[in-house]
């Protein structure tokens, strides 16, 4: 399979693709009017690259890690915990990284949000 097949695959599975299509299809919107219509709603429900308290979007998952402060050599249910949502795939975003610059910019760019995301 071709780096661009799996690029089409992966975004006709995001919840974007899912939308857009119930505009196109169900309301007969053309691809613009329904692009713009997604647009809109991010803005006005302030969904862009916002993570909610408490929600968690697809592709993320939460995990309890140490916090940053806590100091090594004691054990571990003495030391302080704290849960941080960690993002795994960012959907259209990763998608755009994969087909402009490749699998092992991906990579980098999942390390370096991963670790971000756990220190913040």
């Amino acid at each position: 399979m071709s780096q661009d097949d799996l690029i089409s695959r992966l975004s006709v599975k995001s919840q974007e693709y899912i939308f857009l299509d119930e505009l196109e299809n169900s309301f007969e919107l053309s691809p613009k009017e329904a692009r713009g219509i997604l647009d809109s709603a991010k803005t006005v429900f302030n969904l862009e690259g916002v993570s909610h308290p408490g929600n968690i979007r697809p592709g993320q998952i939460r995990e309890i890690v140490l916090a940053k402060d806590a100091s090594a050599g004691k054990p571990l249910s003495q030391l302080k915990k704290v849960e941080v949502t960690l993002t795994s795939d960012a959907g259209e975003e990763d998608l755009d990284v994969l087909s402009k610059y490749g699998r092992v910019a991906l990579r980098e760019v999942h390390i370096l949000r991963l670790v971000e995301e756990a220190l913040d």
